[in-house]
């Protein structure tokens, strides 16, 4: 009994001693506890024997996700929660091409082609599909299996291109199903190539900020906890005392009340 009575308050001691060490850590930290990278999402993943093949340049948001059997071309920018998984048929992406945020290409129906410079707006579903290259899908459209839009085509918002489908080149479809509703102009075909690089641009200024260490981002964060890009010595110094301070007190207080305890119970 007086043992177990001895060990309780050991333990009791330790655990507050636990809590003292992280009140101090969030005073060091200005509050802010975790001191993780700014993202633990695993964003490139094998599958069984099938390895995602990154192109050099490439932005991967830390919330995406690309398994298995898909290759990014060079200069390809994918967006914040965009999913792109191939379990057994390849998705391949051409380089300079852009896959919004929310979007998923999946390759369970045969393979999924999108060429160079292609924009795939936000939420858009493909499901092993063909887009050629400066094509554009726009905002929350589907594109079903064995469909195909051809070069500088645009597939409206919304819109749901059925299987087996061909977007010819240079025109506008829309609606559910999609349907042709006109022409594109010259202007029109001529800016679908700079929208493609002004996301690759974005991509380049989100990557650098993902690429922060967290002292970078704490000093952005904290600046008065900073002084010419170091913590101050001096806090630190005080920090440390009143650390050793608590733990000698915290041991000291429970000790005691374990020794008298043990005594008490004779």
């Amino acid at each position: 009994m007086a043992l177990r009575s001895l060990v309780t308050g050991i333990g009791r001691a330790v655990r507050e001693t636990g809590q003292a060490l992280d009140r101090l850590g969030c005073t060091i930290q200005g509050n802010m506890v975790a001191r993780e990278g700014l993202s633990r999402h695993r964003r490139i993943s094998p599958l069984y024997d099938l390895k995602p093949q990154i192109g050099v340049d490439t932005f991967i948001a830390p919330s995406a996700s690309v398994v298995g059997n898909v290759s990014l071309g060079s200069k390809t920018s994918v967006w914040y929660n965009t999913v792109i998984r191939a379990e057994r048929d390849a998705i391949s992406i051409g380089e300079n091409s852009s896959i919004g945020d929310h979007a998923t290409i999946v390759a369970d129906k045969g393979p999924a082609t999108l060429g160079q410079s292609v924009t795939v707006g936000n939420g858009c579903t493909l499901v092993s599909c063909t887009i050629e290259d400066r094509a554009s899908v726009q905002l929350g459209a589907v594109v079903q299996s064995g469909a195909v839009v051809e070069t500088e085509a645009v597939v409206s918002a919304g819109s749901v291109v059925e299987s087996d489908t061909t977007v010819p080149t240079g025109q506008l479809w829309a609606g559910n199903p999609a349907q042709f509703v006109r022409a594109l102009t010259e202007q029109e075909r001529a800016s679908l190539p700079v929208a493609a690089e002004n996301f690759y641009k974005l991509g380049r200024e989100h990557l650098e900020q993902h690429e922060r260490t967290n002292k970078e981002f704490d000093e952005q964060m904290h600046p008065e906890l900073y002084r010419q890009g170091e913590v101050d010595a001096e806090f630190f110094f005080l920090s440390f005392l009143y650390l050793h301070a608590i733990i000698l007190l915290s041991l000291f207080s429970r000790l005691t009340y374990a020794i008298v305890l043990v005594f008490a119970s004779r």
